[in-house]
């Protein structure tokens, strides 16, 4: 990623708990870390950014332009972002969470001032920002992510997971190290 190209890398941990059972009585039964490279917070959280409807820069395709806004826009917040992300608002904000809103102080940030995934992918798996990842390279990550850590507690070995479609995600995780179950977008999963 260009470093003149702001990234945002939202964070959504979503807990998905039994819903058989009273509040009071919930248990988590999952957490699922979903992580979207290059998405605006605003985006999640607002849907379609009306400043650059009209914004000749924005418009590729002016044909097709009034027919976008019909379909993306709507005046009410809360529906305009189910129209952009339906499966995040109608299926996973119901059965789950979402964290990002940065209008309501729920903010995900990454220390490190590097506009490269790697870097930023790997301080959010481990807590770290390691000033040896600077851009995309293929290094393997001498840092443990929490999915290691958790792997290695009690009553979660061979609970954890980790699935992404990035071929540098077997080094930010360094798969070499660790059991975790992973499929990085690589192999067919079977």
């Amino acid at each position: 990623m260009s470093s003149r190209i702001f990234q945002v890398i939202l964070l959504i941990i979503i807990s998905i708990s039994s819903t058989a059972v009273t509040q009071a009585q919930t248990k988590t039964e999952n957490v699922i870390l979903i992580t979207l490279d290059g998405v605006r917070w605003r985006e999640i959280f607002q849907g379609v950014d009306k400043r650059y409807f009209d914004h000749p820069e924005y418009i590729l395709h002016k044909r097709f332009h009034e027919d976008f806004k019909k379909e993306f826009w709507h005046d009410d917040v809360n529906e305009r972002r189910k129209i952009l992300f339906p499966f995040l608002w109608n299926t996973i904000a119901t059965e789950g969470q979402l964290y990002g809103n940065r209008e309501k102080g729920s903010n995900a940030n990454i220390t490190n001032k590097i506009h490269y995934s790697y870097p930023g992918y790997s301080e959010i798996l481990t807590g770290v920002a390691d000033p040896v990842f600077v851009d995309n390279s293929k290094i393997l990550n001498k840092n443990w992510s929490f999915l290691e850590w958790l792997e290695k507690t009690q009553g979660y070995k061979g609970k954890t997971a980790a699935f992404a479609g990035w071929d540098v995600f077997p080094y930010i995780f360094n798969r070499d190290r660790n059991d975790i179950f992973t499929n990085f977008g690589l192999n067919q999963w079977k």
